[in-house]
C-alpha cells in the first residue's frame, strides 16, 4: 500500500496517517521501495582524479 501511495505522489505524512504510524520516521523505511524516484537520483561514483 505504501508503494502505491508513493507512486501516486501522496505526501509522506499522509502515508503515515493512513498506515497508522505515530511519526514519519516509521514510514520513511518505505521510501526505498519507490524505485521510480530512486532512479531519478543516481550517485556519481567516479571521483575527479585531476
Amino acid at each position: 500500500m505504501a508503494r502505491l501511495l508513493l507512486e501516486n505522489d501522496t505526501p509522506l505524512p499522509a502515508i503515515s496517517d493512513i498506515l497508522g504510524h505515530v511519526d514519519t520516521e516509521s514510514t520513511a523505511v518505505y521510501l526505498k521501495v519507490d524505485i521510480k524516484r530512486l532512479k531519478e537520483c543516481p550517485l556519481d561514483l567516479v571521483e575527479d582524479m585531476a
